[in-house]
């Protein structure tokens, strides 16, 4: 049977070491903050939440309605 030189041994330990202390730190990192995963779920970069997604929607359809209104006066005038 053949064993291993003390050398070996050693760095095997660092390793398993390093392995160890590396998973430790890994599994102790803070996990993300609520608003961050919601906003991610959401794809709200701003992260401001709801009012302003609310307010966007709005906004968007304000716009809808007076493109809709162009295309009609546009359309009128034509005839």
């Amino acid at each position: 049977m053949k064993t291993l030189a003390p050398t070996s041994l050693r760095l095997l330990r660092a390793a398993a070491v390093a392995v160890m202390f590396i998973s430790f730190t890994a599994s102790a990192a803070p996990p993300p903050q609520a608003k961050v995963v919601a906003s991610q779920r959401r794809i709200d970069l701003t992260a401001a939440g709801s009012p302003q997604r609310n307010g966007m929607l709005r906004q968007q359809q304000r716009t809808q309605r007076m493109i809709e209104k162009q295309t009609q006066a546009a359309g009128s005038k034509k005839k």
